[in-house]
Formats: C-alpha cells, structure tokens, sequence
C-alpha cells in the first residue's frame, strides 16, 4: 500500500474514532442528565448528653450514678424530676446520691429521691434525710426500695410491681373541678408498688392523696414537722415514655418507613398510647405541676413563671417551607402588613440569599428545615461539569445548617430546627443526638405530620411546655425539644380546635402552643376552617392574655429564665414566705422591662388561708392588683430585673368566739 493510501485509511479511521467518542459522550451525558451518580453521604454526626448541673434553689433532687443502659428497661430515668422541678419552678439543685450527706441538706426547702437514686442510698442517709424532714422539709420519694421502712412503714424491695393503666382518683389535688378530671384522662404507661402498712393506719397515719387503679399512687405521711410525699408509681418513667415516645425495649421506634425515607418513621408513629393523638390535654405538664403543688401545701416555695410578666401562655407561630421556595415571601409580607411574626423553617437551597434577606426584612424569624439524607427532596453537593450535574452526594444535616447559616447572614444564626414531614429516626435517642452534635438549641419536629392522611392534633406528646429529653446514659440533652400541636392539613387546625388550645392553655395549662402552616396551603389545599384559622391565631391568642411570640424570643426568654434563681425561707409560725430572688432581663429594651422578663409567682393560699400581705423591696403590694394563674393556685409578680426580696404572709387561721356556756 502507498503511503499516501495509508494516510487516507488513517485520517477515516481518526475521524470514525472522534465521531464515536463525541456519540459516546453525548450519550453518557444524557444519562447522567437523566441518572447521575449518586454518592452516599457522609453520616450524619451525633453527640452525647452531658452529665447534669449542680445548680441552686429551694428544691434538690437527689440523682444515680450514670449507668448506659441496654434495654428500656434499664433506662434510668431519675432526670425527669430535673424537667419537672426546672418548668414548674425555675431552678434545681442536684445532689448526686453518693455524696448525700446530713450537712449538705438544710438549705433546701424540698427533696426529691427518684426511683434509681433511692435504691443507691444507705441506712445512715436515709437517716439523715429523716431528721430533716422532721425539721420541716418535704420529701419526695419515688416508689423507693432499700431500707426505707422506718420512714414509710414498709420494706419496699423493688418487687410485686404491677403494670398501670390510669388514675382513678386525686382527691388530694389543690386544683378542683376540670383540671383534677383531665388529671384522670392521662394513659399511664408504668409501673405500679404495692403498699400496705403493717402498722400504719389509713387516716391516722397516712393519707392516700392519689389513686392508681383503685390502689394508693401517692401517699402523704407526716413526720414531726415534716411531711413525706410517698409517690408510688414510676412518675419518671411515665413523663419520659409520654414526653419523648415509647420505644421497644431496644430502643426502637415503629419502624415504618415513611415516604421512602429508609429508617425515619413519622413522629406520630412514637407516640406512647393511641389515645394521644387526637388529645387537648397536655398530661404530663398538669401531672407534674399538681404533685408539686401537693409539696406546696405544706412548705411553699418561690416560683420563676415560665412567662414573661403576667402572660399566662404562649403562641409560636411557624411555617415549615417544605421546599416550596419564593412563594413563602407572600405570607412574609402579608405578616408585615398586618403586625404580627411568625417563624420561618427553610431548606437550604430553596430560597437564595437575596430571597432570605428580603424575608429577613420584613421581620421573618428564620431558622433550619432539616432534609434527612435519605429523602428525595434532600439537599445535594453538586459536581459540574458545564451544564451537568453527573455527580451528586446528599448533604448531611451538619451541611444543611452550615451552609444555610452563610445564607442567612447577617440575619440568624439559625438557633431552631424541624425536620422535614415531622420525621424521627427509627433509632429512639437519634433525633436529638443527630440536632445536638449541630450545636441548635431546640428542635420542634414532634407533633402531628403535615399529610392529607394525617388525623392526629394536640398534645401527641403529654406536653406544652419545652424539655431536655433524656439519653440512653440517664443524663439529658442540652438541646430542648418542644412540640407542636397542629398543622394546616392536619385534623386540628380548625378555627374550633385552635380556639379550644388557645382558650385551655391561658385559663388551664399554661401551655406553649407551637402551630405550623404552610405558605402554600392556600394554592395547594385551600380550606376556609385553615385560612380563618391562621387569620385570627393571633388576635385570639391576644385576647386570651397568652404571649404572642417567635422561637427567637422564646429562647431568649428561656435563657433569662434560666440566668435567674429563687430561694426562699419559710416560717410557718407567723405563715410568712420570705423570697429572694434575682431575675435576668434583656440587654436593651424601651418599653416596660418588667413585662417581658421572668416574674415570680407563690401560692394563693395556705393550708385555705388567703394572703394578708405582699411586699416587694419592702414596699406593700396589694394583693388585689396581682394576677392569678388560670387554676387559681399562683399569683403572678412582675418585676425587673435585678435583686429582690418579697414577703409574703398569709392569713392566720379564725380562731371561733365563745357564746356562752357550754
């Protein structure tokens, strides 16, 4: 062949060879167009509960050794008291049950031994824990086991314990009428000891206070000038399976895939009983808030309110934006021209920069909607190549948040979170370890879905309130979950159903109610019940004295709560309660300080007295000019912040006249 034949076949061949490459790559492109390569994402990270604070105030709890529990029912769940004690009360103090000595008691008014930390103790600090009591303390001890006998009249060896099913009488509430009947509505997932006194007698001895399936649940026994409140179901047990879900015993939630999202279930899913998820009535809250009130009677205590000035609730409005995107700025703006502010949960990549700084603007408070990497709608780092994405990796949630916070600048950091479609890994601690290792401060992800499926409203989870939920060591969480309880395509968001929450939290629970609607429920599902809903929230909210507020200032406030302390002095000779208590307020603020910083509440009454007189700083209150809780158990006192000290008595009892003879 001549050379000149020979360059002729290679030219054909090299144009056949880049003829081929450019199909192949135009073909390739296609697919990865249409198939890119998905990469698995980087696990998502998870960090641990710290060990609790020593903290100060009236009321100490006495707690275990940590000890990482297999199975729930070696879950210690003793730190439940520590969310009780810090909602209803403000401060706690902790004394761990090792280091329990006699000296380390007097400058506490209350103590609680829960159940765990009970068993830990020895013959002489359970001794010394009874010379206190008899000195004037109120001890709450918590279905107890070891050698308690001389105190509660019984050897309680941690067996014969029953499975409960519900309360059946509170005739030793302080609250009366509905409040002590929605009390015995609760589903009480525990577990029961039994208690019969050899050498007690019912009335003379002891008095049962609370029932439990026809059995003694709550048992109060004086002791010289002390008092004994014997509660003898798992309190602890039934607030955290309510609070936080029921799990089976290894800590598994159902594991029903929602949405093809591969080991995430709805939150709904947890709940601890099915009676739950269509439920106004937030148990655990007004469970724990009346065994305290029962410690209350006989030695009262200062109180930090969990609102601000005399507010006797709150209202958070949110927005999940669901991906959604710019149609979320309408309900933006349409806020602002009507003066009210709600909060925003934003997916990163669904809105740009420019879009959340307008938003920003118009006083949006907005915070992080996080994208579990297994779900489709999952944020992605992109690989380009042009105009081609070939190769894609789902974020993780650190990610998510990270790249969001850039976004959001200089309006955030974010500080909340909710995850997409209320859903919760299958694994019981991982929401919160997942939410925790981001360094967010509370997560609002349990509560009713936002499906056209979902029937569930209100208080799925037992509570209004925010808590710190509890690790598989015993020890909380620093981060806090609060829930909420309705949203636009659920059964409960209807103009009745939200005036009932609405109406129930400011006149009985003293509830936080979080509501969710989405900024485009009206395109995709209008509804009239929705769209009045939402339209008259906040001035029914207004009317009801409940704080209307964002997750921004609530966690403000939070703080303020949590920087300011109480402790008290109580001599019950002359009935007199002297408070001193030191209260946060904010960095700068124009109006009345007062009313947007903690307050301090006490008791209306003792042992059925009224109060005679109130002073502040030394200055005399009228009691008539104060406000009183829904329940008419507290008074609320506003005031600013700094040191103070309140006096308040109470009435002496009437002593009758003598008529004449006998």
């Amino acid at each position: 062949m001549s050379l000149h034949a020979r360059r002729s076949t290679f030219r054909e061949l090299r144009v056949e060879i880049l003829t081929s490459l450019v199909i192949l790559l135009v073909l390739g492109g296609l697919q990865f167009r249409d198939r890119p390569v998905i990469r698995s994402p980087q696990p998502d990270a998870a960090a641990r509960a710290p060990g609790p604070d020593h903290g100060t105030g009236d009321v100490a709890i006495v707690l275990p050794s940590e000890a990482h529990a297999n199975s729930l029912e070696q879950l210690t769940f003793d730190q439940a008291w520590l969310n009780a004690v810090e909602s209803e009360i403000g401060t706690a103090s902790t004394i761990p049950a090792l280091a329990l000595r006699g000296d380390r008691l007097q400058e506490h008014g209350w103590i609680i031994v829960p159940r765990k930390a009970g068993a830990e103790l020895d013959a002489s600090q359970i001794q010394a824990l009874d010379q206190w009591t008899r000195r004037g303390g109120v001890l709450l001890l918590e279905q107890p086991e070891g050698p308690w006998g001389d105190l509660i009249g019984i050897h309680p060896a941690g067996t014969g314990l029953r499975t409960t099913r519900r309360f059946t009488a509170f005739d030793g509430a302080i609250s009366r009428g509905d409040i002590r009947e929605d009390i015995l509505q609760m589903p009480l997932r525990t577990t029961l000891a039994p208690f019969q006194p050899p050498h007690l007698a019912r009335g003379r001895d002891y008095r049962v206070l609370l029932e439990v399936d026809g059995l003694p649940g709550v048992v109060a026994i004086p002791r010289d000038d002390g008092l004994i409140l014997l509660i003898l179901f798992h309190h602890a047990r039934a607030a955290t399976v309510t609070r936080q879900g029921l799990p089976d015993n290894s800590f598994l939630l159902p594991a029903r895939d929602a949405d093809d999202v591969p080991l995430w279930t709805r939150a709904r899913d947890s709940v601890a009983d099915e009676a739950l998820l269509q439920n106004h009535i937030p148990f655990v809250d007004l469970l724990e808030r009346n065994l305290l009130y029962l410690a209350d009677s006989h030695r009262p205590v200062g109180r930090i309110w969990q609102y601000p000035g005399q507010r006797r609730g709150a209202l958070i409005a949110t927005h999940s934006e669901g991906g959604i995107g710019a149609r979320a700025e309408y309900l933006a703006e349409w806020e602002r021209r009507n003066e009210v502010r709600a909060s925003y949960f934003v997916r990163h990549g669904s809105l740009d920069h420019a879009a959340l700084i307008r938003m920003g603007r118009r006083g949006a408070d907005l915070h992080v909607e996080l994208v579990p990497s297994v779900h489709p709608g999952a944020p992605q780092h992109r690989w380009q190549l042009g105009r081609f994405s070939p190769i894609r990796r789902p974020m993780n949630l650190q990610a998510q948040l990270d790249l969001l916070r850039d976004d959001l600048h200089p309006y955030g950091p974010p500080r909340a979170s909710r995850v997409a479609d209320s859903l919760r890994p299958v694994g019981y601690f991982d929401l919160w370890r997942f939410v925790q290792a981001t360094g967010l401060h509370v997560d609002s992800t349990l509560g009713p879905a936002p499906h056209p499926d979902e029937e569930a409203w209100g208080y799925l989870f037992g509570t209004g309130r925010p808590f710190r939920p509890i690790d598989q060591s015993g020890n909380r969480f620093q981060v806090l979950a609060l829930p909420h309880q309705a949203t636009d395509i659920s059964a409960g968001y209807t103009l009745g159903r939200l005036r009932r929450l609405t109406v129930d939290a400011a006149e009985k629970y003293h509830a936080t109610i979080v509501v969710d609607w989405r900024a485009n429920t009206m395109i995709d599902r209008p509804d009239w019940d929705v769209i009045e809903g939402w339209r008259n929230i906040f001035s029914l909210a207004e009317s009801q004295d409940l704080w209307v507020t964002t997750m921004s200032e609530y966690l403000d406030f939070l703080d303020m709560r949590r920087r300011s302390s109480a402790s008290s002095s109580f001599d019950p000779a002359s009935r007199t309660l002297t408070i001193r208590a030191r209260t946060a307020g904010p960095e700068r603020y124009d109006g009345d300080v007062a009313q947007i910083s903690p307050s301090i509440s006490f008791p209306v009454r003792h042992e059925g007295r009224p109060v005679d007189t109130v002073t502040l700083n030394g200055m005399e209150i009228s009691s008539a000019d104060l406000t009183m809780t829904g329940d008419r158990i507290l008074f609320l006192l506003p005031v600013p912040p700094g040191d103070h000290e309140i006096r308040i008595t109470w009435a002496s009892p009437v002593t009758p006249r003598a008529t004449g003879s006998p």
